[in-house]
């Protein structure tokens, strides 16, 4: 996108025909997002699609990096479901802080780079400006359920006001 480009978040996912999943709920003892004033810290999420097997598998393996763009575009989708769930809307999102990209690879898998950027610039492309993070991206021996990729992500929310 060149230039200044001002539509909403919301409107940008439209653009790029993206419909988001249902935010998922966490598989374990934990919450998969905690708002804190404006801040909202997600947890791991994978790539999961509902009616679909779980993709498995290990970059340097049995899987490649193409495979691994799909599983993160797809666990950067759930992601996006869980933010707007916790925000009430991404146009709610006022800016993308921390992104970490967790790869299930082979000691000898060294291609994080191209793999991790397919969130980002999905980020980016969702939130312009407002989408830029810092990033880390990791190799792991093992990832929960043999998943390919997990991504977690801090981001500056409009703060909400509780109600019970």
């Amino acid at each position: 996108m060149s230039g200044t480009d001002d539509r909403s978040p919301e409107r940008r996912l439209a653009d790029l025909g993206i419909t988001l999943p249902p935010a998922r709920t966490a598989s374990g003892a934990y919450d998969t997002v905690v708002v804190s004033g404006d801040l909202a810290v997600l947890s791991g999420h994978g790539p999961v699609r509902p009616g679909h097997p779980l993709p498995t598998g290990k970059l340097g393996a049995e899987l490649g990096v193409p495979e691994g763009q799909a599983a993160v575009r797809l666990a950067t989708l759930n992601l996006l479901a869980s933010l707007r769930a916790a925000a009430g809307s991404l146009d709610d999102v006022e800016q993308l802080l921390t992104l970490t990209v967790a790869i299930n690879a082979t000691p000898g898998f060294t291609e994080h780079v191209p793999v991790a950027d397919t969130a980002s610039e999905l980020l980016r492309d969702v939130f312009g400006g407002r989408g830029r993070h810092a990033r880390s991206a990791l190799g792991h021996s093992s990832l929960p359920f043999d998943i390919p990729v997990s991504l977690a992500l801090t981001a500056r929310i409009r703060a909400r006001s509780t109600q019970d």
